[in-house]
């Protein structure tokens, strides 16, 4: 038995030394193979961190409290919608009527405005300030348009953002939208400002500018977004204001019975101009005889009823 132990034992220390160097071998190959694919992984690596991160920060997508959405108006200078679904208060429009943050459809203005009115009170009892965001189709006749942005002043909201796609193919969901913020008529203060520039679009779209026998038919193609024979006058406009250091004065009024499309174009062009201080005659209800006539008495608007408060000045800065 003694033999047979003596007689293995240096078997058993080769096999040992065999084991060692084949496990000291193998963590060689292993530092080499590491070496070499992990260059090729960190990449990778950086990269699938780097989306996780921007997937994290990403914004939440608003989503409508609408099952459905009408056929958005197009405005290529349409912003990012930027804010939580609790910031803003939906108006959806429809043939029927409209409808507050998916509600039961109304064609009486002063319920939509008693809806308004309690829908900014809970996003004010929250600490935000509320925004309406407006949904309608771009074949609208203006007025309706016009009659609920009235009822939101006299609800005492102020910041009004209209849905639009940015181009004719993008789908109708709410991610851009053009802003307006319904400020009242301050006239000229510490900039001069430059004779007023009026602008009229028609029933049928056609735009206009001056009054009288000054008036100029400019834009004729009501299928075009970029209104070019306008948007070269508003060029000429803003340089000779800017060369001035004057401020510019845009004064709009809009046919009832136009497209809302018109209405977002106009929109468009002036933010693409860097223009946000123009006075949208009639939008409260402004009598464009009085006030634009002849350009006599331009930025002495006719007051808003009682009934009818300005809506107080909220900035809430939630667009890109």
């Amino acid at each position: 038995m003694f033999l047979h132990r003596l007689v293995a034992y240096p078997a058993r220390m080769a096999n040992l030394e065999f084991g060692m160097i084949f496990i000291q071998e193998t963590r060689h190959l292993n530092r080499l193979t590491s070496m070499r694919i992990l260059p090729c992984l960190l990449p990778s690596f950086f990269f699938l961190l780097l989306s996780c991160q921007e997937k994290e920060s990403a914004p939440q997508k608003l989503e409508s409290r609408n099952p459905t959405m009408p056929h958005l108006p197009v405005a290529s200078g349409a912003l990012k919608i930027q804010g939580e679904q609790i910031h803003f208060i939906e108006l959806q429009h429809s043939y029927q009527g409209w409808n507050v943050n998916g509600g039961n459809v109304k064609d009486d203005l002063e319920e939509v405005e008693e809806e308004i009115n309690h829908a900014k009170q809970n996003i004010a009892a929250q600490g935000y300030s509320p925004l309406i965001l407006i949904e309608a189709d771009g074949d609208t006749p203006f007025k309706k348009i016009r009659a609920i942005i009235r009822a939101s002043a006299r609800a005492g909201v102020d910041q009004i953002l209209f849905a639009a796609r940015q181009h004719e193919m993008h789908p109708n969901s709410l991610e851009h939208a053009l802003p307006l913020h319904l400020h009242p008529t301050l006239g000229c203060r510490s900039t001069p400002c430059i004779s007023p520039l009026f602008i009229k679009c028609a029933r049928d779209g056609n735009i206009y500018i001056n009054t009288g026998p000054a008036q100029e038919l400019l834009d004729t193609d009501i299928q075009s977004r970029s209104m070019p024979i306008l948007d070269a006058r508003m060029d000429s406009y803003c340089v000779v204001a800017r060369s001035a250091a004057q401020q510019t004065r845009i004064q709009i009024w809009i046919d009832g019975e136009a497209p809302y499309q018109r209405f977002i174009d106009l929109i468009n062009m002036l933010r693409n101009h860097g223009i946000e201080n123009e006075q949208w005659v009639d939008l409260f209800g402004y009598d464009s005889e009085v006030t634009c006539g002849g350009m006599r008495g331009c930025g002495r608007a006719s007051p808003i009823p009682p009934r009818r408060p300005r809506a107080p000045s909220m900035r809430n800065p939630l667009l890109k």
